[in-house]
This record gives C-alpha cells, structure tokens and sequence, in this order.
C-alpha cells in the first residue's frame, strides 16, 4: 500500500459489492472471504424467502441478514480504510511473552510468527509433524508397555516445552520495539493455524491406515475392556482376511450403523461347534486365547425350541468369504453363535494397540 486510504471510497466500494472495499485497502484475502460471503447470505436468504412458508416472517427475515451483512462489510471496510491510514504513521508493537506461548500451545511455530519470525516458525511446524511421527511409531510399533507410551508422551510434551520456552523468549527480546509485518493479524494467525491442521491430518504417515475405536461393553474381556481406546489398522486385510485369533473391527451386521470388535475363531470354511463351552474347528478342540473366561459355571443345554445355545452351538460351516467370531467374555457376548459369520466386506481393520485405557497399567498394550 503506497498511500492512505479514504474510509468513504472504501464503503461505497463495499455498497457496490462486498470484499472490493477490502480489495481497495490492500487486503485480497478479507475482499475474497467477503465476497464469499456475500454470495452465502444471498444463497441462505434466496432459501428463507423461497421454501419457508411463514409469511411475513420469511420476508422480514431475509431483509434484515442481507442489509445487516452489508453494513457489517461496510463498517469493516471503514475500519480497514483507518487502520492503513494509521500504518503510515510508524507504531512500536510490544510482543507478550504469555501470548506467544498460548500460541505455540495452539500450534508449534505460531508464537515464533507472532514475534515476527516467519522462518522459525515454519521451521518449528516441520519439527512438530517429524515428532509427532516418531511418538506415533513408538506408540505402535514398540511393544514394551507401557514405556512406549510414556516415550511417546514425554517426547512430545518436551518438544512442547522447548518450543513454548523459545516463543516467549523471542517475545521478550522484541523489548517493545517491533513492527508488525502483513502476517501480524488475528485472521491470518486463524487462517494459518486451519491450514496448518489440515496438513496435520494427513502429515502422520504412520497413522495413515489408523483408526480410534472406545470399547463401550465388556463382551471382549479381558483383552479390552470397557473404557479402553484403541487403534485399529484399516489397511492389514486388503489383500488377505483375517486368520484365527485375530481382534477385528467389523460393521455389525444386524445393525450396519454400529462397529463391533470381536475375535475372528474361524475362516471361510471352517466347522465350528462349541459343545457344552468347549471350543471345536473342524472337530479339534480349539485353544482359547488366555484372555477368554466364563463368568458362569452354569451350561444352558440345547432344547426342542432352541438348537443352539450360548453353551450349546453348530457344527455350522463358516460361509465363503466371511468369519466366524466370538468375545472373549465367552458367558456375556453376543456374537456369531446368535447372528452369523461376518462377510469379510463388513471387516475393516484388526485392533492393534491400546492408547488410552480408564486401567493405566494397559496404556500402550497390543491388543493379542
């Protein structure tokens, strides 16, 4: 911006269409989001006065948000006008140490751009990505629980800290004199903090195949429990399905609304028979994970009404292209033994590693 701004020039501009007052006081970015929002208004208003039928109330409605838009684009645009106008009277801008390290709590490298220092800054967001990655990797691949967990936590609360401690620093060293650069504004830190978040969410390769799942029953006792959150691999069986004693994620398929997580204790093919809470694949007797239990000593034997039972179930052969599965809480889960195999379509991930858990002694376990 080479001159002042006139306040009047910048709202007329804004009456003719919202976001060119903006444009008019060097700012391209606030013109676009109030260009953009001029066209939402209008689109929500068209809406309102169309197919809501409480007449007059759709009328008096629409007239009010669209002159109330634009003179809120007016008045920012005013504001705007002044404000370039002031710049040219050179001010001394003192950085909070305190601010700059709520900011890197947001986002590591926002403090650093709040003190003006834009490389740092990008710099300390790189950083945070790499070491998100690595206390993501020990989290899943080192099976030492639960001292992956806290090697997770603890590096990345250090980097926190480190970076905290260097943003309020850098504040304090500005000793009240600092000139704020085009990036020193409120809606251009918001604007880089979501877009710094969207490039989060796909900058942890390691969790790329990842899912959270909370276990809200205690059907799979005692590998989960209720209160475990888990993560589950979404990406393992897209050339192969599941093999015997594998923990899976599937959609239910009484309910497609609603994941399960179960044992897989049989593969397509397979004669499953479960005789008085005893296990059988293809008449061998199967060995149960030690995880698995009975809560009851009681056995609920078959009937003329019910051929198959909680203690009581098959031969059933497995279907093509599904698997049968069952809770290790053998006496309290309701599984395959009453509503079937699961096609292996409706399964989308084996449940890996336990991130959080109401039992701390679980954090960071593999689910076996």
């Amino acid at each position: 911006m080479t001159k002042p701004r006139k306040g009047w020039l910048a709202a007329l501009l804004t009456l003719l269409m919202p976001g060119l007052g903006h444009l008019y006081c060097g700012k391209p970015i606030e013109a676009a989001g109030f260009f953009v929002g001029a066209i939402t208004v209008g689109y929500i208003a068209s809406a309102i006065l169309m197919y809501w039928n409480s007449r007059p109330l759709n009328f008096l409605v629409t007239a009010i948000i669209v002159p109330a838009y634009f003179i809120f684009a007016i008045v920012h645009a005013v504001k705007t006008a002044r404000a370039v106008t002031d710049s040219f009277t050179p001010r001394w801008h003192k950085r909070k140490g305190w601010l700059a390290a709520l900011l890197t709590l947001f986002m590591p490298g926002l403090g650093h751009l709040y003190c003006g220092k834009p490389i740092a800054a990008a710099i300390f967001f790189v950083g945070a990505l790499i070491f998100g990655n690595i206390a993501a990797a020990i989290l899943i691949y080192v099976n030492s629980h639960p001292l992956n967990f806290l090697a997770a936590v603890i590096l990345i609360l250090a980097y926190y800290i480190i970076v905290i401690k260097l943003a309020h620093g850098a504040a304090k060293r500005t000793s009240g004199k600092f000139t704020p650069g085009w990036y020193n504004q409120s809606y251009v830190y918001l604007g880089i903090f979501l877009v710094c978040l969207f490039i989060s969410s796909y900058a942890f390769p390691v969790f790329r195949n990842y899912k959270a799942f909370v276990i809200p029953t205690s059907s799979m006792e005692n590998a989960l429990i209720p209160g475990d959150y888990i993560l589950a691999d979404y990406g393992i069986y897209n050339t192969e399905g599941p093999a015997p004693n594998d923990v899976i994620v599937f959609i239910w398929p009484v309910d497609s609304t609603t994941m399960h997580v179960d044992r897989c204790i049989a593969v397509p093919g397979d004669i499953v028979e479960y005789r008085d809470k005893v296990l059988f694949v293809n008449d061998v007797e199967a060995a149960l994970p030690s995880t698995s239990k009975h809560i009851s000593d009681n056995i609920i034997p078959r009937t003329e009404e019910m051929a198959n039972t909680r203690d009581n179930f098959g031969p059933y052969q497995v279907p093509s292209e599904s698997y049968f599965v069952m809770g290790d809480n053998l006496d309290n889960s309701y599984d395959s033994r009453f509503w079937g195999a699961v096609p292996k379509d409706m399964i989308v991930g084996k449940a890996m590693r336990i991130y959080w858990s109401s039992d701390l002694s679980r954090l960071g376990m593999a689910v076996k």
